[in-house]
């Protein structure tokens, strides 16, 4: 009896690695089915025999992943360790377990049971969004953990970027080409849906159609999810690669990649994403419950669930920097651009969100060591570009655009359109009133934009505060550059006039191809549509709507290069050249100025 239990034990101890092998492949398997499962499910109209069948895929891969989740627990080294750091997952499917359970011995649920306490009807349609809603957050998890298996790729980093951006756009169209996603019969157009996926995804905010009127609520609940997992992945990206900018070494070796974002330790991929899921749902939470309590009371809103809905979709649009919106005339109509209070949530969300985790996570630990130069900078260089944006707007329209309006009135709505400036879309007052030289001061925040390792576009305040700080070193003749007792690198400084020199000449080369494609349309509109469109703004005079097939196209191409462009540029730029020629030629003399 001893031996056979010897026997035992060596068996399932040689056949661990199979058994957690086995058990991933089935969890990513149930991950693809699920996900499957809800695209058919919400972007088909289907009959109720068609839909149960697919609530019982979606309550089989639920099985699967109860099944990953125990042998999990099975084969970790501290069972109490294991539950304490999942103790949510390890809650919700014990919870769900238990309701299956009672259904298959009862027939009944267990949840009309605790609903018919709390006095809440449809308990049926609740349990089906919570089960659909728990296997949606599982299988992306688990999607998410084997696509990080890509990093031990031999695959050149800029590949990768370029391809999460690529597979995206791809998907968003199709979903939107789903006829239960829009309010017409039929489905959206594809020039229509891949303009709309390409802003979604670079998180632009420009449209061709109406998201208010256009689209199903199907469609509006793809449209938010689309821009959270874009806005997510764009903070993850951005920290890595950003931070990946600081050494010379090799990609595929995990060793290399450390130093990277905290301290010394061994940089984790796993660990960056949940520090950027917990920095992101944190401060949508927070500010989503500023919005809730900032609309009015008397608002056209028909329930609570509605209500809800429009403050989560907008607080993750605001802090996702993505400048869509549920109301046609964004913040503008209504009593909206009169409510000072919901003004200031979208400041602070739109705000944070273009600070950078990196910057944010520095700041929020700043007790644990000392302030970062780039942290630093990030934050003077923001607040500044609100501050004296602000002012200076205040000021060119206090006596002709505000003459009617009392001054916090005109102060607000100046903050306002500063703040979402720099890379959001949001307005509260349409752009077309103000003056040109108003106008021209939008442009010039909407080409510096956000901070780097954020939702935003733009060349980045980093860049702006490089280029600044080495001119002013240049013009007072000094051979190294300096700030705060440290030195910026040489490397640094090309990197910075190489990126802001490429953007300048791209936006010149977009102005160029809209005026040309676009005849008749004043420069300043067809300028501000260019910088809006490569620095992901979303800001607009009215041109999107009328574009022609080939400025569609110009500006498609704008909004993808402006999202991927810079950081991909910058990542080029930061590998070392690698050259056998020793020699090097006599110094050039040029004149310059």
């Amino acid at each position: 009896m001893g031996r056979f239990r010897e026997t035992l034990r060596h068996t399932s101890y040689d056949s661990k690695d199979k058994i957690i092998w086995l058990q991933r492949i089935i969890a990513l398997i149930a991950s693809i089915v699920s996900l499957i499962a809800f695209v058919f499910y919400y972007g088909f109209n289907h009959s109720l025999a068609e839909q149960q069948l697919l609530i019982k895929v979606i309550e089989g891969a639920f099985i699967a992943f109860v099944f990953h989740f125990f042998i999990k627990l099975a084969n970790a080294e501290s069972k109490q360790e294991f539950i304490k750091k999942n103790l949510l997952e390890f809650s919700v499917t014990c919870f769900l377990l238990i309701e299956k359970m009672y259904l298959l011995l009862t027939d009944g649920h267990m949840l009309k049971l605790i609903f018919n306490m709390l006095a809440i009807k449809n308990y049926l349609s609740i349990y089906v969004i919570l089960l659909q809603g728990y296997v949606l957050i599982l299988a992306s998890k688990i999607l998410i953990r084997w696509s990080t298996r890509l990093l031990l790729i031999k695959i050149r980093p800029i590949m990768i970027l370029f391809s999460f951006y690529l597979v995206l756009i791809a998907v968003s169209c199709m979903i939107l080409m789903m006829p239960e996603m829009t309010s017409i019969r039929g489905s959206m157009k594809f020039e229509d849906a891949l303009f709309t996926a390409i802003s979604i995804i670079s998180l632009t905010g420009l449209k061709v159609v109406d998201t208010a009127s256009y689209f199903s609520y199907r469609g509006h609940i793809a449209i938010m999810a689309l821009i959270q997992i874009s806005g997510i992945g764009m903070i993850v990206i951005a920290s890595f690669f950003a931070s990946f900018l600081k050494t010379k070494q090799d990609v595929t070796s995990k060793a290399a990649i450390q130093n990277l974002i905290y301290g010394n330790e061994l940089f984790d991929v796993r660990n960056l994403i949940r520090k950027v899921l917990r920095f992101v749902f944190l401060f949508e939470l927070l500010g989503g419950v500023m919005i809730y309590f900032a609309w009015p009371e008397d608002y056209f809103f028909r329930n609570m669930e509605e209500k809800i809905f429009y403050t989560v979709f907008h607080s993750i649009s605001a802090f996702c920097n993505a400048g869509f919106s549920l109301f046609t005339d964004s913040l503008s109509g209504g009593q909206l651009n009169a409510i000072y209070f919901l003004q200031i949530a979208f400041i602070l969300l739109v705000f944070f969100g273009g600070l950078g985790f990196p910057s944010m996570s520095n700041l929020l630990s700043i007790h644990k060591g000392k302030l970062r130069l780039s942290t630093a900078s990030t934050i003077v260089l923001s607040v500044a570009i609100v501050l004296l944006g602000t002012i200076s707007i205040y000021l060119l329209e206090y006596k002709t655009m505000f003459k009617d309006e009392h001054g916090l009135s005109g102060f607000m709505i100046s903050l306002f359109q500063v703040a979402n400036a720099r890379t959001s879309g949001f307005y509260s007052t349409d752009i077309a009133q103000f003056s040109s030289p108003s106008l021209i001061i939008f442009a010039m925040i909407m080409f510096v934009g956000a901070s780097s390792g954020s939702t935003g576009g733009g060349i980045k305040t980093s860049t702006l505060f490089v280029v600044l700080i080495a001119t002013y070193a240049n013009i007072r003749d000094r051979k190294n550059t300096d700030f705060r007792k440290q030195n910026i690198s040489s490397d640094l400084i090309q990197r910075a006039f190489t990126i802001f020199i490429f953007s300048a000449i791209f936006i010149l080369i977009v102005i160029v191809g809209l005026t040309i494609t676009e005849p008749g349309h004043p420069i300043m509109v067809i300028t501000i549509e260019a910088i809006s469109a490569f620095s992901t703004t979303g800001f607009s005079m009215g041109l999107t709507e009328s574009l022609s097939e080939a400025g569609r196209y110009i500006v498609m191409v704008a909004m993808y290069l402006g999202r991927v462009g810079p950081l991909t540029l910058a990542f080029a730029l930061s590998a070392p050249i690698k050259s056998a020629i020793k020699y090097q030629y006599p110094k050039a003399n040029i004149m310059v100025g």
